[in-house]
């Protein structure tokens, strides 16, 4: 089986201070102790993210998969509809569903 790494940004910790329900903002901030990667805000990120927003992606959408890119990721999960119609014009990364990364680690 293949090793998996999780990658961090400044976008979920700003999302993640916003959650009004406190047991969840515990959770998630464990997941970010499991992290390898880190991405803080620069100016490739925010390059990156001007970029996508002619596919019609919303702001924070926008920041999460600039920040998966600069991350260095290969594969970006997600279950929001408007990126994974994406999928096809972002060169750099992979957009995936979850249920089909499953599927491909078979």
């Amino acid at each position: 089986m293949n090793a998996l790494e999780l990658a961090w940004s400044y976008v979920l910790d700003y999302e993640n201070d916003a959650n009004p329900f406190p047991e969840r903002r515990a959770a998630i901030t464990g997941w970010k102790e499991l992290a390898v990667r880190d991405v803080d805000e620069s100016a490739r990120v925010l390059d990156l993210q001007l970029q996508y927003e002619a596919f019609g992606l919303k702001p924070a959408d926008r920041l999460h998969l600039a920040c998966a890119v600069v991350a260095g990721c290969e594969v970006f999960l997600t279950t929001d509809d408007g990126i994974l119609r994406t999928r096809e014009r972002v060169a750099e990364i992979r957009i995936l569903d979850p249920a089909a990364f499953v599927r491909e680690m078979d």
